[in-house]
């Protein structure tokens, strides 16, 4: 699989990060993305800072900035996740419906008849999709507000001081899954509740 690297800006004396991004996925259409950190860690893919032992150089105050870097990817990382597989699914399903359709269209098929069904099909499958975005924006736009932060801490220290003192919860107290993280699993559990779309009836044919 081709990767191509892209430059992100990153502040003064810190080294130049390189971000691989592969081609388009074939059924959700967007790119995969391997994320870029400061420093390399033993452990490639934590799903939680907190994962790591009291011990660990990965909590001392000295690595702050290696544990915001691992936060910031992974929560890069569980955005797009859950933006693939609401794609992929929703593609699918799209595609999948579209040539039901098309095949329930009866023998002679004119362009007519098939730009009515695909007019029945787009006008249902818009309104039945309707509450399924709704919950996918939503989850989508409350997970950014946690990414838009985490972003600024990277680059103002200032901000990212201020968090440390007057917002983040004691190490204690921190849970293991962050709040944007319990909200797009149950964005995912809502998604996966609704109901699907039932198949079209043939469209009725045109008068002779």
């Amino acid at each position: 699989m081709h990767l191509s690297l892209v430059r992100r800006g990153i502040p003064r004396g810190v080294r130049q990060l390189h971000d691989l991004v592969g081609p388009p996925d074939p059924v959700s259409n967007l790119r995969k993305v391997v994320y870029d950190r400061e420093a390399q860690t033993k452990t490639l893919h934590p799903y939680s800072v907190n994962e790591f032992p009291a011990d660990s150089n990965l909590t001392s105050p000295d690595a702050a900035r290696v544990r915001l870097d691992l936060e910031w990817n992974i929560a890069r990382g569980r955005m797009d996740a859950f933006h693939h597989s609401f794609w992929a699914d929703n593609n699918l399903r799209f595609h999948e419906e579209k040539a039901a359709t098309l095949e329930a269209v009866p023998a002679p098929r004119t362009p007519a008849m098939v730009d009515a069904a695909l007019d029945v099909f787009y006008r249902e499958w818009t309104d039945q999709e309707h509450a399924r975005m709704l919950i996918y924006n939503r989850a989508w736009h409350r997970a950014n507000r946690h990414l838009l932060l985490l972003a600024l801490r990277k680059r103002h220290d200032i901000i990212n001081k201020a968090y440390g003192r007057f917002w983040r919860p004691a190490e204690e107290n921190e849970p293991d899954t962050p709040a944007y993280a319990v909200e797009l699993e149950r964005a995912a559990e809502l998604l996966n509740q609704q109901p699907r779309r039932q198949q079209l009836k043939p469209p009725p044919l045109p008068p002779q």
